[in-house]
């Protein structure tokens, strides 16, 4: 939901629409937060123990990681 919201964002100059009940635009926030807390807690693994976080079952938590990061600095860029 965050790349179509940042994709929206680049062509129109406004975030995605409230959509019925406002449940679009939530959604739109929950994953910002999503992708924020991810960002964090490998800041702050990186930190303290010199390593992001761990790959988990299937590198699943790797992946998510990997892709947080790309699209906050995604994010930025569009910004």
């Amino acid at each position: 939901i965050m790349w179509w919201s940042l994709y929206t964002l680049k062509t129109t100059g406004c975030g995605l629409p409230a959509g019925p009940f406002g449940l679009l635009g939530a959604a739109e926030g929950i994953s910002y937060l999503v992708v924020i807390g991810f960002v964090a807690a490998a800041l702050l693994s990186k930190a303290t123990s010199g390593s992001g976080l761990p790959a988990g079952p299937g590198g699943l938590l790797g992946a998510a990681e990997g892709l947080s990061f790309l699209t906050a600095i995604a994010g930025l860029v569009v910004l």
